[in-house]
């Protein structure tokens, strides 16, 4: 579960909407995996399972990245729009653990992933889960510096 560091509750409750609203509306994300001696980033597409708060990501097993997930799964990401206006910067970074999926939990996610890019279903590439430990969601449209910081209690 992923709680905000805020006092009130109902606060609470609308940071988490801002960021799941903000993960459910982009579909790319940017992840950094490093071993003892190296470090590696893709970009990857990505859905959400809010019910779970988590994000899927699918890669073949044999990619630079997914060897490293399997060696190290801690990983740190960014999920960012582009634009040239200060004013309209939106962007997240996060970081977190990232698991092969297997057997009815990988079938689940799939059927998710497809649903979202039906493409996929030509492809037998592993799901693999992203699980939060920290969130930061910068959102300079309400305001400059606006930031809603998450850590998770787990």
């Amino acid at each position: 579960m992923i709680v905000v560091h805020k006092t009130n509750k109902m606060e609470q409750s609308i940071e988490l909407t801002k960021i799941w609203d903000f993960l459910c509306t982009r579909h790319v994300l940017s992840i950094s995996s490093y071993t003892k001696s190296t470090n590696w980033s893709a970009s990857l597409f990505y859905t959400t399972d809010t019910k779970n708060q988590c994000l899927y990501i699918m890669s073949a097993e044999n990619t630079r990245h997914s060897q490293m997930f399997l060696n190290n799964p801690f990983v740190s990401g960014t999920i960012s729009d582009q634009t040239m206006k200060i004013s309209e910067i939106v962007g997240l970074q996060f970081s977190g653990q990232v698991f092969l999926l297997k057997d009815e939990e990988e079938i689940t996610a799939r059927k998710l992933y497809e649903l979202h890019f039906p493409i996929a279903t030509q492809f037998r590439e592993r799901i693999w889960k992203i699980c939060f430990t920290e969130l930061k969601l910068t959102d300079n449209t309400a305001g400059f510096g606006t930031k809603y910081n998450w850590v998770s209690t787990k």
